[in-house]
């Protein structure tokens, strides 16, 4: 009987979670609700594609300034204490 009582069970709460999928299925939203939640995932696809578009260009931006500051910062050190003799070949 104990095996009966938790087949029972089983199929109570599988029935009670079946009654709920069935109306989260069958749920059919109103005209105003899909246009919101439409509405919704586009901005947030937009806002998406532009962080990362930003994220990009901020990183190039980023590291053009530091290819930018390592250049200057070699031609100042540099050029004073090098020759064109320093560069040739033994």
């Amino acid at each position: 009987m104990t095996g009966n009582n938790m087949l029972l069970g089983q199929t109570d709460a599988a029935s009670i979670e079946g009654g709920t999928l069935k109306r989260l299925f069958s749920w059919k939203p109103s005209l105003l609700t899909s246009f919101s939640l439409l509405g919704a995932v586009i901005t947030a696809v937009i806002a998406v594609v532009f962080a990362l578009a930003l994220k990009y260009r901020l990183e190039q931006n980023t590291l053009q300034q530091g290819a930018d500051s390592a250049a200057d910062e070699a031609t100042l050190v540099l050029s004073p204490n090098l020759s064109v003799a320093d560069l040739s070949t033994p």
